[in-house]
């Protein structure tokens, strides 16, 4: 299912993992994910998908993160274990841990550690074969008048 092969130095857009999850209650959850990081259009469908879980209702605040990370997790895992049913899911602990490890990759992704390129923090320096980057300009300049903000 892999898409075209990447560039030397371009940061993957795909990535298998396995996960390890033991429950409260001792039931062991493992198995095979498949990640592709969100196109524009994606993020449309998980926006879709988050918007179709609230049923337009107002929800409190942590029931909207809860729609949000699973509509994400819909999205971006194309592949799943036989096991995960998205309708019947009951461990709020288990969609937590899957969402932690798509962060890692996400943030793997945006450090640029995947394609050899990129520093971790900002001012950080450049990887080797980072040559063509190409440094963002500051947002705001280190002297700002006080009145600048008003």
């Amino acid at each position: 299912m892999p898409s075209e092969a990447r560039q030397p130095g371009e940061p993957i857009r795909e990535k298998r993992f396995s996960l390890q999850y033991v429950d409260p209650h001792g039931r062991t959850y493992e198995g095979t994910f498949f990640y592709r990081r969100p196109s524009l259009r994606d993020l449309l469908r998980i926006e879709a998908e988050r918007a179709r879980l609230c049923e337009g209702q107002a929800l409190e605040r942590e029931f909207l993160v809860l729609a949000a990370m699973i509509a994400r997790l819909k999205v971006v895992l194309r592949e799943v274990p036989r096991w995960l049913d998205w309708d019947d899911l009951d461990e709020l602990s288990l969609v937590t841990r899957l969402s932690e490890e798509v962060d890692l990759i996400e943030g793997a992704w945006f450090r640029g550690d995947d394609a050899g390129g990129g520093g971790e923090d900002a001012g950080a320096q450049a990887r080797p074969r980072a040559e063509r980057a190409v440094p963002a300009a500051p947002v705001v300049g280190p002297q700002v008048p006080a009145a600048a903000h008003q």
